[in-house]
């Protein structure tokens, strides 16, 4: 180490030399040599900070009077350079040594001083900071002078290296004066630093320097073929500047100024977009994957959108890889998943994930500024390539799976936040160590998922199936928000890191969190993908608009949209036990409940997992099982198509992928009972019913008819199926004529009826297909006062001279054409025998007393069928009569038992109510095990299989076979 009085001596020579030699430097060999004074005097403080005990005064007073010396120098520089015959390509060379001499001694000093092995007075200080014009503005000319001259090839090696060595003196000051400037750093004394942010430090001087520092290096990085920057403090300083904390009005700044974006996005790509043969060395040094952790996160700032849009759209006209891509193959990368427990590439993963959901906010963008327009060629390119990335491997499928191994850390230790990081893997590691990172992860997600609508670019076959996967892992990603991280305030105001359950659960619950609107509010991030999610699930499972043909699907969209749907009916069963929440006994009729179908929903479970279950979030669920099923089987009909006719009847009755279709239409129908019902004055509860009816009726017409009049008819087809079709059926078409109803009654004088045809028609359709569905109607007491009710009404708005008399009619012929075919199978008594027969056959134009009050008949006809079989059910039970042995099937019993497993076969747990959602996607999900009897389904649990053993039990013995060994 040396003997300390002499290290002092030999500094205190070395800044005595500076003084002597700063202000009188004429020619570059001066310069020069001071630069290599400089060079000595930067190591001998380095071997002084390794002394204890106190700078001797001298030394003090010497570096004190270095600091105006610098400031003379700085002085004198900034006037030459202002001077109007001054031009930074003919300057004198001795300017460009000048000012990096100026600019090393001035980063030596602000290096001394934040290791506090050097201290000021305030004056000193002062005067010390004016040096700061050097690299903030003196050297910018220079920059782009050197710049210039390297690009065009004139004297290049010289420039190559001076350019070098400009970057050096003009980022590593200012890497210094952030150092100083970011707490926990108090050395600074505050005059000192209001006046730097209010002079050099001003956002109107800093983004000038942040356009040429990244310009000049990218343009040495260019001509050097590097794609590490010369020096790699460059990065943190440009991701620093850019917080939003660090320099208060820089970011609006630069979000102004296009050209500032471009250079620092084109800087950061230089960095980020390798080439392939390099990403595994890049990938497996911690370090580098720390500068590219910083060149992510500079370049996924919401100032940078401009830069960001300018380079991907050059991309795409180059030919070359564009951010998007590189950012999806980079988090996919097996190198960076088989080493994500260190900190560096998992950071690095959860980085590019949020670069993606920037870009893909600049897409959405884009359409928001053309909408109501033709969309470019050039537009509809980009978005079909940001729905290829979401549904990639380093989409969101990886953001769903990071999110599990999040959820699985948290596990017991959820609620003492980052205790649970002592669990290994991403999981453990985010708890543990960067909480923060992962939180401002899917805060980018969260702020695109709710506008976030590309289906116009969902046209071909390739882009259907990479929306359904990226629809499958969101569907698979809103269970585990609950277990997310979430900050709470703790005791003395810092941030304490829980679970998004705890945090919303002490805000009062999902939906006052959503309706607040506060985005800073702990758990409101949480509260609102559990919105966005759905939402964008649905919007992303978008049918073909044109009939099913052979362009429409191929194998791959077929069996993604399969595996969305199950995914979407397995959400919708987790979801049943938290109905509760959005749906309670007021919002039920007398009589319904029970009908269903033959399986009971349970209404609430206290051992369920926490859930966020909001009036919005259940109408985007459901919305995305309607969505999922009519995809699913529109493109799994077009698959079938491409199958000679001859063999389109065994190519579905198959185990293959020609069952899918069948499978698809019974998982739909099992999850239609868990559907909660929206409360009465839910906006959207009329839409979501109505449409539900249009999807019932577009299968009626379209698809699986064999299975349908299977489903419908009375060999015990509600025992085999696992739900009463033709039950489930009448409800559907209740519920849609009552959410329409109810949603029209107020304004019932300028209101649109023809919603009422949809629900009957599916009825009248049914009817077709099976005949016997009739006296199951007739059953459904719900019904049948709906279609009084709905008899009533109309009689009411057709009234002579109303006004909807002509929309009326109609509906009205229709509803009595329906009950023309129910009026035989009702228990009538004889004196109202002439009253139906009017409700029934009564023209609605005339005689409206007794049209209304014959409605009453048909509603007291339900009321007293209901009564009678709650007398009958109540004296079953008193008197304790045993069930009833179940009938043997039918042949067509049989045969819909058989068709149901090999279906159902196709999936990883043939329960077709299963809740479990493991993995990104259906097909990672881990397959159950066979059933020991028809060793034909599996099931992933034995609760499972207990659950679906009524509806298996047929078929397990008809599909029961010999053990392979005999």
């Amino acid at each position: 180490m040396g003997d300390p009085s002499a290290v002092w001596g030999t500094i205190g020579v070395g800044v005595e030399r500076l003084h002597a030699a700063l202000p009188v430097m004429s020619n570059s060999r001066d310069a020069l040599a001071t630069i290599t004074s400089l060079n000595d005097l930067a190591n001998a403080c380095g071997a002084a900070a390794l002394l204890s005990g106190p700078v001797p005064l001298a030394v003090s007073r010497a570096f004190a009077g270095l600091g105006g010396c610098l400031a003379e120098g700085s002085a004198s520089l900034r006037h030459r350079q202002l001077q109007p015959n001054y031009n930074a390509s003919t300057a004198n060379r001795v300017m460009f040594f000048e000012a990096q001499a100026i600019s090393q001694a001035f980063a030596m000093m602000l290096g001394l001083l934040e290791s506090q092995a050097l201290q000021l007075a305030e004056a000193d200080w002062i005067r010390l900071l004016t040096a700061a014009v050097v690299p903030l503005e003196v050297m910018l000319p220079q920059l782009r002078s050197l710049r210039a001259e390297v690009l065009q090839g004139s004297r290049r090696e010289a420039a190559v290296e001076m350019l070098h060595r400009h970057v050096w003196c003009a980022s590593k000051p200012v890497y210094a004066l952030l150092s100083l400037l970011t707490p926990p750093c108090e050395v600074m004394p505050s005059r000192a630093a209001a006046l730097l942010a209010a002079t050099s430090l001003k956002p109107q001087k800093l983004a000038p320097w942040v356009c040429a520092i990244s310009e000049a290096t990218c343009a040495y990085m260019t001509v050097t073929n590097s794609y590490v920057p010369p020096y790699t403090t460059l990065i943190p300083v440009l991701r620093n500047l850019l917080a939003a904390d660090t320099c208060p009005g820089l970011r609006a700044v630069v979000h102004a100024q296009a050209e500032v974006q471009v250079q620092v996005v084109r800087l950061c790509a230089r960095c980020f977009v390798l080439p392939e043969a390099q990403w595994e060395a890049a990938l497996a040094d911690g370090e580098r994957c720390i500068m590219l952790l910083e060149v992510v996160e500079t370049m996924a700032n919401e100032c940078c959108t401009e830069g960001r849009r300018a380079w991907e759209a050059g991309s795409i006209r180059a030919g070359r890889a564009t951010l998007l891509a590189t950012a999806g193959s980079l988090a996919a990368h097996p190198r960076l998943a088989a080493a994500q427990e260190r900190r560096e590439q998992a950071g690095l993963m959860a980085a590019c994930l949020e670069l993606t959901a920037s870009l893909a906010h600049d897409v959405l963008q884009l359409f928001l500024e053309v909408e109501g327009q033709q969309l470019p060629a050039s537009l509809l390119q980009r978005a079909e390539g940001l729905l290829c990335q979401l549904g990639g491997p380093g989409g969101l499928p990886l953001l769903c799976q990071l999110a599990g191994e999040v959820a699985e850390a948290a596990g017991a230790d959820a609620g003492r936040g980052a205790a649970a990081g002592r669990r290994p893997g991403f999981g453990g590691m985010c708890w543990g160590e960067f909480p923060m990172e992962w939180f401002n992860t899917l805060n980018s997600w969260c702020l695109v998922l709710p506008r976030f609508d590309l289906s116009a670019c969902i046209r071909t076959p390739g882009v259907h199936a990479a929306a359904c996967r990226a629809a499958e892992a969101l569907l698979r990603l809103a269970p585990l928000l609950p277990r997310q991280p979430a900050w709470q305030p703790g005791p003395g105001g810092e941030r304490v890191w829980r679970t998004a359950a705890t945090a919303v659960a002490a805000a009062g619950g999902a939906l006052p969190l959503i309706l607040r609107r506060d985005p800073d509010a702990p758990g409101t991030l949480a509260a609102m993908m559990s919105v966005g999610v759905p939402k964008l699930a649905a919007a992303l499972l978008v049918a073909p608009s044109t009939p099913p043909s052979h362009a429409s699907a191929s194998p791959e969209s077929a069996a993604a949209s399969y595996r969305a749907l199950v995914t979407a009916c397995r959400y919708t069963h987790a979801l049943a036990p938290h109905q509760h929440a959005c749906s309670t006994a007021q919002d039920r009729r007398p009589g319904e409940a029970g009908r269903a179908g033959a399986l009971p929903v349970p209404v609430s479970a206290p051992d369920a997992p926490e859930v966020f279950v909001t009036e919005p979030t259940l109408g985007c669920v459901a919305e995305c099982l309607d969505r999922a099923a009519v995809l699913a089987l529109q493109l799994n009909a077009a698959m079938l198509q491409q199958v000679p006719p001859g063999e389109q009847e065994p190519y579905v009755r198959s185990a293959g992928v020609g069952g899918r279709m069948e499978c698809c239409l019974l998982l739909y129908l099992a999850a239609l009972p868990a559907l909660p019902r929206l409360p009465a004055g839910a906006q959207i509860r009329a839409a979501l019913e109505c449409g539900r009816c249009s999807v019932l009726l577009r299968m009626l017409n379209e698809q699986a008819l064999t299975l349908w009049r299977l489903l419908l008819g009375e060999g015990g087809t509600a025992a085999v199926a696992g739900v009463d079709t033709r039950c489930l059926l009448a409800d559907m078409a209740y519920r849609g004529l009552e959410a329409h109803f109810y949603s029209l009654l107020p304004t019932l004088a300028n209101c649109d009826l023809s919603a009422f045809t949809t629900p009957l028609t599916m009825l009248e359709r049914a009817a077709e297909l099976e005949p016997s569905l009739i006296a199951a109607l007739a059953r459904h007491n719900t019904l049948l006062r709906m279609l009084g009710g709905l008899g009533g009404t109309l009689a009411d708005v057709a009234r002579p001279g109303g006004e909807l008399a002509a929309q009326a009619l109609p509906i009205y012929e229709q509803r009595s054409s329906l009950l023309r075919r129910l009026v035989p199978h009702l228990p009538i008594d004889p004196s109202q025998q002439d009253e139906v027969r009017h409700c029934v056959e009564g023209c609605l134009e005339a005689e409206y007393a007794r049209n209304r009050r014959s409605m009453e008949v048909l509603c007291d006809v339900a009321d007293a069928q209901l009564a009678k079989e709650a007398r009958e059910a109540a004296a079953e039970q008193a008197a304790n009569v045993p069930r009833p042995r179940r009938p043997p099937l039918s042949p067509e019993g049989r045969q819909l038992a058989e068709r149901r497993a090999r279906a159902l076969a196709l999936l990883k747990c043939a329960n077709p109510r299963c809740s479990r959602l493991e993995g990104a996607s259906e097909a990672a999900a881990p397959r159950g095990r066979l059933c020991s009897g028809c060793r034909t389904v599996r099931f992933c649990s034995e609760a499972c299989s207990q659950q679906e053993w009524p509806q298996h039990r047929a078929a397990c013995r008809l599909l029961r076979a010999p053990p392979p060994n005999g």
